[in-house]
């Protein structure tokens, strides 16, 4: 007899952990346990409760993988009842529909499917420019809500959807001075402003071996900055992962990966994949063993393929305490020729930024990779009045869609 799940052996049911453990049962092909733990999310949980019908989904999932395709239509109805805003459950019961013959009814539910994925999106966009009103009616209006500043303009890895390879201000290093300078200028953004501080832009800041001391700056002279680091993750070590769970107010670490399968990694990123997977494991055991108290995500650059899921799968079970996160294409404002997704009319959050280069020169945004249209120099000048330039103050202040303006007319990213 197979031993029960210790989940399920628990007086308290934690249905979040169900959850886990069941998807990575489904990963590792043992069904029938899978299905074990989805039934006692449906029988544990309320239907109200987060997961329900993402379980009652995943049982229909299960007994279509079975062949038992009449009562993966009775499960997946269920998971529709429950939740009726989910696009992927439409999509999974077409399948079954279709796998029963049951084709008109299943050309019914892709086009409710294509229905509710364009109502998701524009409902996106929706909460998306409400953010925006909100910055506009806020204090960021005067003071940025992120600060990116690239301390040394040196990258080791190699993506072809990045403008390192192009890049002007390769190997340029922010001097002391500017750093303590920058540092201190944002001293002037009032205590009660809490904002996000990320060292970091076209670069792999784990090359630079003052980040760590930047930070600490960073905690002393701005304790109301949340403090965010992207990397490709192939520099991690022990020494530095003690060093970075001593850094307050550290907000997440954001891992560039990009690919999950061994060659195309190596491909895309010009880096050892064996490398890297060691310090990710390393990364989760620390995390598992409650030494680092931030969030960690692993980042992917999407093509909208079916890549794009696995990677997810792949996170979600090589890496439960993870966060994964699929990122559009960008053109990085025309520096890359890369195919993007539609420009969204819409404004842009980027515009309550501020994008210091290594040089001092502030870029337009985190997608102005080149500077080419620089907006100020910290050098002579301080941050905020960078940040309050009239013509940049005027874009965020009045500009009602990025259709409206040159530089940002073509831009997808948001």
């Amino acid at each position: 007899m197979n031993r029960p799940s210790r989940l399920i052996q628990q007086k308290h049911i934690n249905l979040s952990e169900l959850q886990k453990e069941a998807w990575q049962l489904m990963q590792a092909g043992e069904l029938q346990k899978a299905f074990e733990l989805y039934q006692k999310i449906t029988r544990s949980g309320t239907n109200k409760q987060p997961g329900v019908a993402d379980a009652w989904h995943m049982l229909g999932v299960i007994e279509h993988r079975r062949g038992n395709n009449s009562l993966a239509v009775n499960h997946i109805r269920k998971a529709i009842q429950l939740n009726p805003e989910v696009p992927d459950f439409y999509n999974n019961l077409a399948v079954v529909y279709q796998r029963l013959g049951m084709a008109e009814e299943a050309k019914k539910l892709l086009k409710t499917c294509g229905h509710k994925e364009r109502l998701a999106k524009q409902q996106y966009y929706n909460d998306y420019e409400s953010k925006i009103t909100q910055l506009r009616n806020s204090p960021y209006m005067e003071y940025p809500c992120h600060v990116h500043m690239e301390t040394l303009a040196l990258c080791n890895a190699s993506c072809k959807f990045c403008p390192y390879s192009n890049l002007e201000r390769r190997g340029s290093k922010m001097p002391d001075e500017l750093v303590a300078k920058i540092i201190d200028d944002l001293t002037a953004i009032p205590s009660n402003i809490p904002f996000q501080f990320s060292p970091f832009k076209i670069n792999e800041p784990l090359l630079d071996k003052r980040l760590c001391k930047i930070m600490s700056q960073i905690n002393e002279k701005l304790p109301h900055a949340e403090l965010s680091l992207t990397t490709n993750a192939s520099l991690i070590t022990d020494r530095l992962l003690a060093r970075f769970s001593g850094i307050r107010k550290m907000n997440y670490l954001w891992i560039s990966i990009n690919e999950h399968r061994k060659e195309s990694y190596e491909q895309i990123m010009k880096l050892c994949y064996d490398q890297t997977v060691r310090n990710l494991n390393l990364i989760h055991a620390w995390k598992a063993n409650g030494r680092l108290g931030f969030q960690v995500v692993l980042s992917r650059v999407g093509d909208n393929s079916e890549i794009d899921k696995a990677f997810c799968n792949w996170v979600r079970t090589k890496y439960p305490l993870f966060i994964h996160k699929i990122l559009p294409r960008g053109g990085w404002l025309g520096q890359m020729e890369l195919d993007q997704a539609p420009i969204p009319h819409v404004r842009c959050q980027r515009w309550f930024e501020l994008s210091i280069t290594a040089t001092g020169k502030v870029a337009h945004c985190c997608m102005d990779g080149q500077c080419r249209y620089p907006i100020g120099d910290v050098t002579v000048q301080h941050a905020l009045e960078v940040y309050n330039n009239p013509a940049y103050r005027l874009l965020r202040e009045s500009t009602q869609t990025r259709l409206d303006s040159p530089i940002c007319k073509n831009c997808s990213f948001i």
